[in-house]
């Protein structure tokens, strides 16, 4: 695939609604439209599906949209995030605070906040820059990895929670959150702005180059058209489902062998209905998150009676991330 195109499976789907609306009123690469809207997929999926792959697998990804100084990212952005206002309550949006006390906070539900959440920067240099800076960035940075992987964040509230009655320490948190994440950076070929732009990499966004188009968007009508109310409804229908997505007979062969292949530390691309090995770039877990919102996105579309995924999932699913491996390359030569 050419490195703007967007690779997922099957047609007629929200998926495809989604890419005619954003090719309209967007400025970016198909690549780029399709990568913006996947966090806000998996937001409103949040835990309530899952598949087991060694474990618990919930369908929540970061997207990391990465343009030049002087392109416009915003507008894709901008697009997805009123899709995900129209959908989600304000409840489900983090701010990602600059303190652990407060990130905690939103995902509490004593508190009024939500434990799956979903945070979108337009803007994102800045906060890369805190994560890897200061001590309290990388400690919120560190729990933003940990909800990625949906774990646990009672053991880190144990240690800074205190009873303000009695002084004494407070066992409060909850057993499992999950946060997707949506994030506009530029880069303008600086050294600090491409580690910057590596720390994000290496805690699982996927990267989508935008590159420099002509023309001009306008939004004029788009966000009270019966055309775009519609599409949030289909679009919220994502978050009636629930239980566990499984595997077709082909779709299980074809992630095992997907699966033995980066845990042999090789690369798999799918070309003409056959396998080709290559070298390890990838998490094969990105990859099953990716094919569960795939099926998903298809499940709703096709209202179909259970929730599975099957070869062409798995495979569409591997060469999205392949895609956004070549983005991450690309990026590395400029």
């Amino acid at each position: 695939e050419e490195l703007g195109e967007a690779v997922y499976p099957f047609g007629g789907t929200i998926l495809d609604k989604w890419m005619d609306i954003g090719r309209k009123y967007c400025r970016s690469s198909d690549s780029v439209i399709l990568g913006a809207f996947l966090p806000v997929c998996s937001a409103i999926l949040g835990r309530n599906v899952l598949t087991y792959a060694g474990g618990p697998t919930f369908p929540n990804i970061n997207s990391m949209i990465l343009v030049e100084e002087g392109s416009g990212k915003s507008t894709v952005i901008d697009l997805a995030s009123a899709v995900a206002n129209r959908v989600l309550y304000s409840n489900r949006f983090t701010s990602a605070g600059d303190s652990e006390e407060a990130f905690f906070c939103e995902y509490s539900e004593e508190q009024g906040g939500c434990p799956d959440q979903l945070f979108i920067a337009g803007n994102g240099n800045s906060l890369l820059n805190r994560w890897s800076g200061a001590s309290c960035g990388k400690s919120v940075s560190r729990r933003c990895i940990d909800l990625g992987e949906c774990k646990s964040l009672r053991p880190w509230i144990n240690q800074i929670a205190t009873d303000e009655r009695q002084g004494e320490q407070v066992f409060r948190g909850f057993e499992e959150a999950s946060n997707s994440v949506l994030m506009g950076v530029q880069f303008g070929g600086t050294e600090s702005q491409k580690i910057e732009i590596r720390y994000g990499m290496r805690r699982g966004f996927l990267p989508y180059l935008c590159p420099t188009l002509p023309g001009k968007t306008c939004w004029s009508g788009l966000l009270d058209s019966r055309m775009f109310n519609d599409f949030c409804l289909d679009v919220s229908k994502l978050g009636r489902l629930s239980g566990e997505i499984g595997f077709s007979e082909c779709g299980i062969k074809a992630w095992n062998y997907v699966e033995c292949s980066v845990s042999a530390h090789e690369h798999v691309l799918y070309r003409d209905d056959s396998f080709v090995l290559s070298e390890l770039l990838s998490n094969h877990f990105i990859i099953l998150k990716v094919a569960m919102i795939f099926a998903c996105c298809r499940a709703i579309s096709e209202d179909l009676p259970g929730l599975f995924i099957d070869k062409k999932t798995v495979l569409a699913a591997y060469k999205h991330v392949n895609n956004c491996i070549q983005s991450a390359a690309e990026f590395e030569s400029r």
